[in-house]
């Protein structure tokens, strides 16, 4: 496991700081390691989705991340983001850690982020977020 010493995630014993070449290794890791390998990445991005999502190639991560995390996990990592929604918004790369969250988790723990597009009148085209993807978590 290698990530970014900028990053704020670095451990001594992984990192060697070369960079986004090792956000692409966790996030490979993450789609063909074991269930193991796979919750310990889990676990490193905890704590760090802020920082992460902001960046072209740890927004990836964090996709990567909700996309296969079990739920109470996808859980944790979307409590990270409530208090950062309208920086994750204007972000290039956070809004489409938003968008996987939309995707991947149940209507009932994204409400924040629907009422935060609700309250300030965001439209979608703004958020990047494809309209089937929000009217789908509407409906359900």
């Amino acid at each position: 496991f290698f990530f970014q010493a900028e990053d704020g995630i670095r451990a001594p014993l992984w990192s060697r700081g070369l960079g986004d070449v090792y956000k692409r290794q966790i996030q490979m890791l993450m789609q063909e390691g074991t269930e193991e390998h796979r919750n310990s990445c889990v676990q490193l991005i905890k704590g760090k989705v802020k920082t992460l999502s902001l960046d072209i190639y740890g927004c990836r991560c964090v996709q990567k991340a909700i996309e296969i995390g079990k739920m109470e996990q996808k859980i944790e990592l979307l409590k990270e983001m409530s208090t950062n929604v309208p920086e994750f918004v204007e972000s290039q790369n956070a809004n489409h850690v938003l968008q996987k969250c939309i995707e991947t988790i149940p209507s009932q723990h994204i409400g924040f982020l629907l009422e935060y597009f609700e309250k300030n009148s965001i439209p979608v085209s703004y958020t990047h977020l494809t309209l089937p993807t929000k009217a789908k978590v509407q409906i359900s």
